[in-house]
């Protein structure tokens, strides 16, 4: 190529690309696109920062306390499903609680306090913890209460000391006489005598020489035995429960001799497939219709559905 053509095309391109026209042009696209980011960027900055001043509490979230939630929950031992645990002594307090038929009920809305069920506070810890009877379920160990200490109350008998009566004897009378002299009164009599005399009252007789004095007079009775008072106090006793510690072997059913541990599977719905869980068990949050099984079973085994399913289907057909 010519010096003189490489010349034109070199000055065609500086005409086409370096007008002044093209330095003039705005990048308008440039511009909106730099607008789009910094009020995306804002508005997601205000969200956040709404959401943080306005975040739901626990009571907001559910189970509120309109709800009315049922979870079935059995207890697996060595292979052997355990009878339901008997109702709640405190029914009219506890906003979780169990009627005796294997099934955990959530209403908040039935009692005073209904934000301690609430929300985040729906958990098998809370329906443990106001169950009482010395009910635990942690991850080292299962005790269940004896069903009979569950409705039976223990008293101990106080005996207090009874008040002492004071009993004040008849007027008493005194007589004087020279020589000696016996005076016997249905009333108490004191005698003075230069001598020794003898004074009866009541059946008691004093001799002394040269003055007696009764002691019978103004004497007070001897107070009765106290007398038993009964007053109920509770006894300060651990409850008498089934305790099953993880590193127990069993005795009877399938799995005699093995060693077993405490395991907790879940179920979120009757027709779903069940989820070990790992942790604590307390923390395990409750939901309308899901399931829980708490067994000591050794390693591996299968654990079963609550058998209070069928209950379960009952009480969400009524809803």
């Amino acid at each position: 190529m010519s010096r003189g053509s490489f010349g034109r095309t070199v000055a065609r391109a500086a005409a086409s690309g370096g007008s002044k026209n093209y330095k003039a042009r705005p990048p308008l696209l440039w511009y909106v696109a730099i607008a789009l980011i910094v009020v995306v960027g804002v508005g997601l900055i205000a969200y956040s920062r709404n959401e943080a001043v306005h975040r739901a509490s626990a009571s907001s979230a559910a189970p509120t306390a309109s709800d009315n939630w049922y979870t079935a929950i059995g207890f697996d031992v060595c292979g052997t499903l355990q009878q339901p645990l008997p109702a709640n002594t405190n029914l009219t307090t506890a906003g979780i609680r169990t009627f005796g038929d294997g099934i955990i009920n959530t209403n908040p809305g039935s009692v005073a306090n209904s934000s301690a069920y609430t929300g985040a506070n729906a958990t098998l810890g809370t329906f443990v913890s106001n169950y009482g009877h010395g009910l635990t379920i942690a991850p080292t160990v299962l005790a269940l209460p004896l069903r009979s200490a569950v409705t039976s109350t223990t008293t101990t008998t106080t005996t207090l000391p009874a008040a002492t009566t004071t009993t004040t004897s008849p007027k008493s009378s005194t007589t004087t006489s020279p020589k000696s002299s016996t005076t016997t009164s249905p009333k108490s009599s004191t005698t003075t005598s230069p001598k020794s005399s003898t004074t009866t009252s009541k059946g008691t007789v004093t001799k002394a020489k040269g003055a007696s004095t009764s002691k019978a007079a103004s004497t007070s009775k001897a107070s009765p035995k106290p007398k038993g008072t009964t007053s109920a106090v509770p006894k300060v006793s651990p409850p008498p429960v089934h305790r099953y510690p993880s590193g127990m072997r069993c005795t009877s059913g399938p799995d005699a001799g093995k060693a077993a541990t405490v395991q907790v599977e879940t179920w979120s719905s009757p027709t779903a497939t069940g989820t070990p869980v790992s942790g604590d068990p307390a923390a395990i949050r409750l939901t309308n219709g899901g399931m829980i099984t708490v067994a000591v079973v050794p390693a591996g085994a299968a654990i079963p559905e609550p058998a209070s399913k069928s209950t379960l289907l009952q009480d969400l057909g009524k809803k």
